[in-house]
């Protein structure tokens, strides 16, 4: 298959991880899942977030993401410093809003966005506002948020050009976009 980023010719890295085969560009280096899996929410299912008996995934999420508050707050520093404020931020791939809950209470006004229905219901219980869905699936205004962050989210996403022009059109002019991605 073409990389989904630079559309150069990728060759098999993996065989079937979790079921997947995964590519890597020869070009980029970009490593991808071909085929992309049609239906993701039997992946991204209460099973991913509370259990991981299919061999990937979260024994429970939130516990399991109290190892990340130092590299998640090294993040929002990382935003704070070059904005010289907290404002707007949107967290594409929320999951159950650990990493927004931590943004809200340092001051940031937040929002996610989630593909799984179960983890953005949980988010949405403490009270935050995370969107089922991709961030094609919102209507948020232009300009409307300081920052955005994708965090192990970007190489999921099938046109991540597509993805990284929507979010464009929503940050303010001067905003940040903060993605972090595996290392593989």
């Amino acid at each position: 298959p073409a990389c989904r980023v630079c559309r150069q010719t990728a060759v098999r890295h993996y065989t079937k991880k979790n079921g997947f085969d995964l590519y890597q560009c020869q070009s980029c280096g970009l490593i991808f899942v071909w085929p992309l899996p049609e239906v993701v929410d039997r992946i991204y299912d209460q099973e991913y977030f509370t259990g991981a008996k299919c061999g990937y995934g979260y024994a429970d999420y939130d516990v399991d993401k109290q190892a990340m508050r130092g590299a998640f707050t090294k993040y929002l520093r990382k935003l704070e410093e070059p904005l010289g404020h907290r404002g707007f931020l949107l967290d594409i791939g929320a999951a159950t809003g650990f990493f927004i809950n931590m943004a809200n209470g340092r001051g940031w006004q937040v929002a996610g966005v989630e593909i799984s229905p179960f983890a953005a219901g949980k988010a949405r219980e403490k009270g935050l506002d995370v969107r089922t869905g991709t961030l094609a699936d919102t209507s948020f205004a232009p300009d409307s948020f300081d920052a955005v962050t994708m965090l192990d989210v970007i190489e999921h996403v099938p046109d991540p050009e597509g993805e990284l022009r929507l979010i464009h059109k929503i940050l303010k002019p001067g905003g940040l976009l903060l993605i972090n991605c595996p290392d593989a």
